[in-house]
């Protein structure tokens, strides 16, 4: 098994990860703005140095309570097939170190969600291991884009 480079943090009571290649930075929570029909995997979008940048909605992706923005949460922006855009940690980012072995625990679990790399036991804990590309679906970029060009109109 390979070791890989994870950069854990949490959402709610579960604990996530993703590929710390893929984090391009880590912010302090910024207020979010939100849009009438906005997606549900759309938790809002922020203001980056005038650049406008989605946050994909862990909490509805993975089927818990929504939580309002506290200060003391975190941004991992980081880019996907579908272009730039963040996630919302509500604990501090942290790296660390990862055995994955992708064919064992998906053999027994059968087809993986888009968003999923694998699975990660430690301790009594189960940690989801995110699939950046799997974040950020084209219909999600089709909706943050026609937001995007109304603002240049």
């Amino acid at each position: 098994m390979e070791q890989h480079k994870l950069l854990f943090f949490d959402v709610g009571e579960t604990r996530c990860a993703m590929p710390m290649e893929c984090a391009e930075r880590v912010i302090e929570a910024v207020e979010l703005a939100t849009y009438p029909e906005m997606p549900s995997n759309l938790e809002g979008i922020m203001n980056i140095s005038g650049k406008l940048l989605p946050v994909m909605n862990l909490r509805a992706l993975l089927a818990q309570p929504q939580k309002a923005l506290e200060p003391k949460h975190f941004f991992v922006i980081f880019d996907s097939v579908n272009g730039r855009t963040a996630i919302r940690a509500e604990s501090l980012p942290y790296p660390g170190k990862a055995e994955v072995n992708q064919d064992i625990v998906f053999d027994k679990l059968g087809n993986k969600p888009e968003q999923l790399i694998n699975l990660l036991g430690q301790g009594d804990q189960t940690i989801l291991v995110l699939e950046p590309n799997g974040l950020y679906p084209q219909a999600t970029a089709d909706f943050v884009r026609g937001i995007i060009e109304s603002k240049h109109d």
